[in-house]
């Protein structure tokens, strides 16, 4: 787990200094997952729910389908 906090730290570095929309939305989904993998359903739910308004606002095609992956 603190191998994937340090990559997902990295990400997050790297996604506010590029500020390109589609890295804020990867960002989100792995928060999302790495919630999820420590057993926190409600805060992956949250973060699932962000991540998707994300993909969504980005106009990312697939942002409704991979929230209905993460969501099952």
């Amino acid at each position: 787990m603190d191998e994937a906090d340090r990559c997902l730290a990295i990400m997050q570095s790297m996604g506010a200094q590029l500020d390109q929309p589609d890295l804020h939305w990867t960002v989100a989904l792995r928060k999302a997952g790495r919630a999820l993998i420590a057993g926190d359903t409600d805060g992956a739910e949250q973060l699932a729910n962000e991540a998707n308004q994300i993909g969504t606002d980005a106009g990312e095609p697939d942002a409704a389908l991979v929230f209905g992956g993460q969501l099952m």
